[in-house]
């Protein structure tokens, strides 16, 4: 099944397909959040494993994961709000359909805001733990992150 990405349809266009596509819509929000609970059990045996070689690093791993993860999954309330709006029938008596289906857009794009953002940011968290941690490393993975924060901008100056 073609599931569209949603933030690029026009705002009549994405209540139908998430309204068409809700169970599929749902096992998307579902996985996310599985997959965190894998990254976090992940992050946990890798923790176990090199503590014994270097435990500043091993603590400082896990640290960003933690710290990581709830960022992630507070970013698939977007997600969830737009499921919210569909299913909510007082909702639709207080507000017109025009701006149920603008507040459906806004969730959608700041979802898509957040996976962009968080792209970028890790690239610059990464280049600074590594020049911390090691002073001759070469290679600055910002070089290659920065994408999504170029893609948020042009996101935000088209418009779409």
């Amino acid at each position: 099944m073609f599931l569209p990405f949603f933030s690029l349809l026009e705002m009549s266009q994405q209540r139908q397909a998430v309204s068409r596509n809700e169970s599929l819509f749902r096992l998307g929000i579902f996985i996310a959040l599985v997959v965190q609970l894998v990254y976090i059990l992940l992050v946990l045996f890798f923790y176990k494993l090199l503590r014994p070689v270097n435990q500043s690093a091993a603590v400082l791993m896990a640290t960003l994961v933690l710290v990581a993860v709830p960022i992630a999954i507070l970013n698939e309330l977007n997600n969830f709000a737009v499921l919210q709006l569909l299913s909510a029938t007082e909702v639709w008596a207080v507000y017109s359909v025009n701006q149920l289906q603008a507040m459906m857009s806004l969730f959608l794009e700041l979802h898509d805001y957040g996976i962009l953002i968080i792209i970028a940011g890790c690239g610059y968290v990464l280049d600074a733990i590594f020049a911390i941690l090691f002073a001759d490393f070469s290679v600055s993975v910002s070089q290659f992150t920065f994408v999504g924060e170029l893609l948020s901008s042009a996101k935000r100056t088209l418009g779409r």
